[in-house]
């Protein structure tokens, strides 16, 4: 988008408004030419200028130092934020042909070849899974979610439910018979 908002600029100061149809329709129709309109042409620069820079805001560039998970036959290993061993190990997967053939692969997502990748080289392998899987999943939070709705009703609405949310989402079975037996039923007298 950055690239179609310079090539857009560049045109409205050549005088060309073919990329904004209405405007260059409404031209034509009044016979009229851009260099006509100077304030005109200076405002849509400012707010191309603007535009782009919004853009950058959102969508800042990619990190270099993250280059060599998306190409790492294309890529120098010292400019990366690898350990010395894993970035030996980048050198040999960009020097394996076998690799090549497997990352061009159509069929082949960055993923699928990362993971293929590890069967030699576990460590540089399990550095860019875990860049490339941010999340494996959700359930966690679903559960936690819905332990809450379940736990926190309306009867139980005034309740500080930190300790029963935390007894649902754990993973841990309580023995019940021995926290039972540590317990005394009725004070002797």
């Amino acid at each position: 988008m950055i690239k179609k908002i310079t090539l857009w600029e560049k045109e409205i100061q050549t005088n060309n408004c073919e990329p904004f149809e209405r405007m260059n329709i409404f031209l034509q129709d009044t016979k009229k030419n851009v260099s006509n309109f100077t304030e005109l042409k200076t405002q849509m620069v400012q707010h191309l200028n603007a535009l782009k820079i919004r853009i950058r805001e959102y969508f800042p560039p990619l990190e270099k130092q993250y280059d060599w998970i998306r190409d790492p036959f294309d890529v120098d290993a010292t400019d990366t934020n690898l350990t010395t061993f894993e970035k030996e190990q980048l050198i040999e997967v960009s020097c394996d042909p076998s690799m090549k053939n497997k990352f061009l692969n159509s069929g082949t997502t960055l993923l699928d070849f990362w993971i293929y990748v590890g069967k030699e080289q576990k460590e540089l392998s399990s550095t860019a899974v875990k860049f490339l899987v941010g999340f494996s999943t959700t359930y966690l939070c679903e559960r936690g979610f819905s332990s809450l709705t379940y736990v926190k009703c309306k009867y139980r609405n005034k309740l500080n439910v930190e300790d029963d949310l935390r007894l649902y989402v754990t993973k841990l079975e309580p023995n019940i018979d021995k926290l039972c037996q540590q317990k005394q039923a009725h004070a002797s007298h």
